[in-house]
């Protein structure tokens, strides 16, 4: 019996721990590291479904078109359905799952995120009021062609062209702005600037209701996920974003 039970101490938190590592590498498609600790002290707590922390590290992934450098996460203690983890290798949460998330962007991982099918749709037939452009005072139905990103100062800048249909003609443009977070989950889109033609126009010429000012990321919430972003930092390069997220039940 002690035989037995010191294998369930020592099987639970490594079979846990192998779950989460092959979801998280099936919905994250990651093309680099996945590394995942369960701990529970004592071992006999993780027979009961109790979990005091789970550590996981992820390179180079892809969370719904969006890739990624790094995602960092760390657990506060839950609990669990061990009879469903031993029996039928499920992961199923008895309690909130509440954790601390850093994650890291570069240049490249932007740039593929803009261009990828699922931004690029949201671009395609897009009315800007007052285009502002000698000879064009109109409202035309244009495409927004992101190419490239780039990362410094606190600024994301954006090249691309914009492809004016109804005139048959495709213009370059420069797009720039200072994310600035105000509060938990409050973003301000500040500094915005554009060029079209090398020529500057205000954010209101070129880009009207389509910019909000102000976005409320509480709003990204789920029936499964709750997400809480508390940093943000634009360096050379990179964006790192850090916060908490509460899941209800594992994707």
């Amino acid at each position: 019996m002690l035989v037995v039970l010191y294998g369930l101490m020592a099987a639970t938190p490594q079979l846990a721990a192998n779950l989460l590592h092959d979801r998280l590498r099936s919905v994250l498609a990651p093309a680099g590291e996945v590394a995942v600790q369960v701990e529970s002290d004592p071992p006999i707590r993780a027979v009961g479904g109790a979990v005091d922390r789970i550590a996981v590290r992820i390179s180079h992934g892809d969370f719904s078109g969006m890739p990624f450098e790094s995602l960092v996460l760390e657990t506060q203690p839950f609990e669990y359905d061990p009879v469903a983890l031993l029996i039928n290798r499920q992961l199923i949460l008895r309690t909130p799952l509440a954790a601390s998330a850093s994650l890291d962007l570069t240049e490249e991982n932007l740039t593929a995120a803009v261009r990828s099918p699922l931004v690029s749709a949201r671009l395609k037939g897009l009315t800007i009021p007052r285009f502002g452009l000698p000879g064009l005072a109109l409202s035309p139905h244009v495409d927004l062609i992101p190419k490239q990103a780039q990362l410094r100062d606190g600024r994301i800048e954006l090249t691309g062209q914009i492809r004016v249909a109804e005139l048959g003609i495709v213009l370059p443009f420069v797009f720039g702005t200072r994310p600035t977070l105000l509060a938990t989950n409050r973003l301000m889109i500040a500094d915005t600037r554009i060029q079209v033609l090398g020529r500057n126009l205000a954010s209101d010429e070129s880009l009207g209701t389509l910019l909000p000012q102000f976005l409320d990321l509480g709003q990204i919430a789920s029936d499964s996920v709750q997400l809480a972003l508390m940093t943000l930092r634009i360096t050379e390069g990179r964006i790192h974003l850090s916060g908490q997220a509460i899941l209800w039940h594992l994707p």
